[in-house]
């Protein structure tokens, strides 16, 4: 049999999650039978390592009689109870490792395993692994590439925090021409982008910050988990200077997968103008919480 395993996240996958927002993780996962032939007794093991390489946990759900041919199940999580595991609050990175098992013969075991890291940080939250693939911007939208063009993505506060600074990277295709706002906005009832509650200084784009990571400072603001929207802030940045040569771009994160909805952007000139969920790639764009651990101090910030 042929076992097609590749990583899917419907909900959107963080990379760097602040001790404060240490929460509960399931573990999902969706696989499709490509072969000829039924699978039989399929299950899913699901084993955790620090970045020691020593395994934290060790769960495997319980088995399915018959996957069809060329059938697709979903059991292994997202209609049975998920594999869960809580970590604690300190820092530290973390391999998740999936591997599925059954009685067939595989034709290509090498799609039987894959495996998944993130960290617990100090006080980041992130979606992207630090690391360029390419560049991203409104420009690469119909009507996007206009003054007042937004481009950022959600987070989620399961216990309160104050947010202090929002980091983003800075493509090689942005010109010094350009100067950003960094924003965050609460969302309404409705999960609706509304409320700007905290706002960086409009600041210029210069030569050294190109191609590199830039971290404007926000006034410290309370983030809650009790907001409308279940605790969900949108962290934007709202660019201006464009021209017909001069453009923004933010580094690309082409390894990690997200869903349709969770990076967002707000074109001016869109069809409709107004906000759009987009799930080419990941802006590299962070959200900075207050360290939880004192005397800390890890980023240069642009007052």
């Amino acid at each position: 049999e042929l076992v097609d395993f590749i990583y899917t996240e419907a909900d959107g996958f963080y990379t760097q999650t602040p001790t404060t927002q240490v929460a509960d993780l399931e573990f999902r996962s969706i696989v499709m039978n490509n072969g000829s032939n039924a699978l039989t007794n399929s299950n899913m093991n699901v084993e955790i390592f620090d970045g020691a390489q020593q395994s934290v946990s060790n769960q495997t759900t319980t088995d399915v009689p018959s996957i069809v041919s060329l059938g697709i199940d979903t059991t292994f999580g997202e209609v049975a109870v998920p594999l869960t595991w809580t970590p604690p609050s300190t820092i530290e990175s973390y391999t998740a490792l999936y591997t599925f098992s059954h009685d067939a013969t595989d034709q290509d075991p090498l799609t039987d395993t894959v495996s998944t890291k993130w960290e617990v940080s100090d006080s980041v939250y992130a979606r992207d692994y630090g690391t360029p693939y390419s560049e991203i911007g409104p420009h690469n939208y119909v009507g996007g590439g206009v003054d007042g063009d937004m481009m950022g993505t959600f987070y989620e506060i399961v216990n309160d925090v104050e947010a202090t600074s929002i980091s983003f990277y800075v493509g090689p295709g942005t010109s010094t021409a350009m100067s950003v706002y960094a924003q965050l906005y609460d969302l309404d009832g409705s999960c609706n982008i509304t409320n700007k509650v905290a706002e960086s200084q409009l600041t210029p784009i210069t030569g050294g910050m190109i191609d590199g990571w830039v971290t404007l400072a926000i006034p410290t603001t309370m983030l809650t988990a009790a907001s409308p929207c279940g605790g969900t802030y949108a962290v934007l940045l709202e660019m201006y200077g464009y021209t017909l040569n001069d453009e923004f771009t933010f580094g690309e994160d082409d390894v990690v997968n997200q869903a349709a909805g969770w990076n967002i952007m707000y074109l001016v000139n869109g069809n409709p103008a107004g906000w759009y969920g987009f799930a080419a790639g990941v802006p590299m764009i962070r959200l900075n919480t207050l360290s939880s651990v004192c005397g800390t101090f890890s980023t240069s910030i642009v007052m």
